[in-house]
């Protein structure tokens, strides 16, 4: 009875460390989407020749950073 406790926390462990894991990676993608979006859109910014929107946009991925 006792093994079986153990090996339930066991897996309770693994599985709360694998979760972990998956919020981190998903965290970490969506941090990166939001990086590539705001560089496609300075560049558009760029592009207009818009130094104010060209400011906030740096502004915003720096913040990111």
């Amino acid at each position: 009875m006792e093994n079986r406790k153990v090996y339930q926390n066991q897996i309770s462990e693994k599985r709360q460390e694998m979760v972990e894991q998956l919020i981190e990676h998903i965290n970490a993608s969506t941090i990166e989407q939001r990086q590539d979006q705001l560089k496609k859109e300075i560049d558009a910014s760029l592009d207009q020749r818009n130094r104010e929107l060209f400011m906030e946009l740096t502004a915003r991925l720096n913040s990111i950073r």
